[in-house]
């Protein structure tokens, strides 16, 4: 009898060697904050009484469209029925989680925004192959939930206050990698980092980045024209920058 739990951890060894292989950024996994259990659950009430015509999906730069977003954020609702699903401190991780767990199960968006990643490049956290690999598998399960929907799949914006940040690069790297995955039909790659930059100097502008990660009113006021252009042009499978 005692042979019989050697043979199951011996069967059972492959599946664990390969979980333990896999990059954080691909394992879902929810958050036990009480605010975004709460917000989840809104969020499912939420996407079950609406017929939303655009969704956007991704952490605190997405999230607090709701609140910095102004008259720029009220200016979109008016012209789209707009669910919003960013969650701040959210890396792919826990998008992938969400996604699991009904977010987008009903809908039938013409278009979804995807903006996610900054969180997982944090010390400690995913590479940028391991980042855009999360980012990669987030777009297949949209695409497998929405398969009609056009996604606008952002790159991640600038972090850091000088162009000398070791965010900036690591940000590059993984942005690299973000583009190549909006080869496919049906998705537009949007690159709007440079609104949020000094031409010259490349330090952030914080007018628009006050605390050269967030944006301000302002901020999120300057990606407007480009949101409504990118929806637009978005059918044609064109790359917005």
């Amino acid at each position: 009898m005692k042979k019989i739990p050697c043979l199951l951890l011996t069967l059972l060894a492959p599946f664990a060697a390969a979980t333990a292989a896999q990059p954080s950024s691909l394992i879902p996994v929810p958050r036990e904050d009480a605010w975004w259990r709460e917000r989840h659950a809104q969020k499912l009430e939420e996407a079950r009484k609406g017929d939303f015509e655009l969704v956007l999906i991704g952490d605190s730069i997405t999230h607090r469209w709701e609140n910095e977003g102004g008259d720029a954020y009220a200016g979109i609702t008016s012209r789209y029925r707009t669910l919003n699903l960013g969650f701040s401190g959210d890396r792919t991780q826990e998008v992938l989680w969400r996604l699991e767990n009904g977010e987008l199960d009903g809908l039938h968006p013409k278009w979804l925004v995807l903006l996610i990643g900054t969180n997982n490049l944090l010390p400690e956290g995913s590479t940028p192959e391991e980042t855009v690999a999360g980012i990669k598998k987030i777009v297949a399960m949209i695409r497998q939930k929405l398969p009609e929907t056009t996604i606008l799949l952002h790159a991640i914006l600038p972090r850091g206050q000088s162009s000398g940040d070791p965010f900036r690069k690591t940000i590059a790297d993984t942005n690299r990698g973000i583009s190549a995955i909006a080869g496919e039909s049906q998705i537009s790659y949007v690159n709007i980092g440079s609104l949020f930059l000094d031409r010259k100097t490349g330090d952030a502008k914080k007018e628009l980045l006050w605390d050269f990660l967030h944006l301000s009113t302002a901020g999120y006021g300057k990606t407007v024209g480009i949101r409504h252009r990118a929806t637009g042009k978005a059918l044609t499978g064109r790359r917005i920058r």
